[in-house]
């Protein structure tokens, strides 16, 4: 299986956070990290497999936090604090403290040293070496460098061994593993708690929320595209229109047959009824605000033709005047 880590994941936000900040300060923050980091990956030994859940749905909660700019995005404790809410909705309990391998000796004195280049990457810096390989800040990041892509002397160097590296590997599966042989064994099976536990009301979303995921999912024109003038006077029209109210039946139409379909999936028929008598309003509603437009419409177009009849009418008269000027002075 592929191994993998946080830190992989979590490497463009603390190149971001970083950016800009005095040395001392980076320091600290990459120190406080560092903690967060260890702790989350010692508990849920998971977060080191890609394939896992647990990695993808801290993929997935790092992806929302940027998305909303909430500040824990850029948190020293982040690593820690996604890993325990990504593990509590997939129900994993964390390893109980585990007893400290081996300290290695060279750890703590290569810890913070800088190298031009290193392993292929430029301007590296250590941040903390392991067992199974160190970890380093490169000029596009971070990520870790397994014992097996260091040649003899770099391992030497960083007090690292082959069979170091193995039982520590071997001491986090057997963790891992017992943690996950306990959670079966505490925990109910999926078919008890089916049948105990009721199905989670769905979430109902409303108009104002569905007009706010269209402007924030709704794709600005490139400027290098040929129709870039006309597509961005239709985007600019349709922005005006949802902030002006004029899209407001159709974002509560939109709300209402998500919501009526999410109850209907989830077998509460009574609550679908609901929306489903607020969508014949919305539909009755929406058949009204076109026939007063076409009102609308329909009465522009007659003071068009007035105007336009009048003004032919003016102009046959100038004709006439003309005529019976020219014949007077005959």
């Amino acid at each position: 299986m592929k191994k993998s880590t946080l830190i992989l994941m979590l490497a463009v936000s603390l190149a971001a956070v970083c950016h800009g900040q005095e040395p001392d300060e980076v320091q600290k923050f990459n120190d406080a990290w560092d903690k967060s980091l260890a702790r989350a990956e010692m508990s849920f030994p998971d977060l080191r497999m890609a394939e896992s859940a647990l990695y993808k749905r801290v993929s997935e909660i790092d992806a929302t936090l940027k998305e909303a700019s909430d500040p824990l995005y850029n948190s020293v404790d982040k690593p820690w604090e996604i890993a325990c809410r990504a593990a509590k909705e997939l129900g994993i309990s964390p390893l109980p403290p585990a007893v400290p391998d081996t300290p290695l000796p060279a750890t703590k004195s290569m810890v913070g040293e800088n190298f031009a280049e290193f392993c292929g990457y430029r301007s590296v810096t250590v941040r903390s070496v392991e067992p199974d390989g160190i970890r380093i800040i490169h000029e596009s990041g971070a990520v870790k460098i397994p014992i097996e892509n260091l040649s003899a002397e770099e391992r030497a160097k960083f007090g690292l061994t082959p069979g170091g590296a193995e039982q520590y590997r071997k001491n986090v599966a057997d963790r891992s593993a017992t943690a996950e042989a306990s959670r079966h064994v505490t925990e109910p099976s999926d078919s008890g708690r089916s049948a105990k536990k009721e199905p989670a009301r769905p979430v109902v979303i409303t108009a104002d929320q569905v007009k706010i995921a269209w402007v924030k999912r709704l794709a600005q024109p490139r400027a290098l595209d040929p129709d870039y003038g006309k597509k961005v006077a239709t985007y600019r029209d349709f922005i005006t229109d949802i902030r002006a109210g004029n899209r407001d039946l159709d974002a509560q139409e939109t709300a209402a047959t998500y919501n009526r379909a999410r109850f209907i999936q989830a077998g509460d028929l009574e609550s679908a009824k609901i929306f489903e008598a607020e969508l014949s309003r919305i539909s009755e509603a929406k058949t009204a605000a076109e026939a007063l437009a076409a009102q609308k419409a329909q009465g522009r177009k007659q003071r068009s033709d007035f105007l336009q009849l009048n003004n032919e009418l003016m102009s046959i008269d100038r004709n006439l005047r003309n005529i019976d000027s020219t014949i007077r002075g005959w």
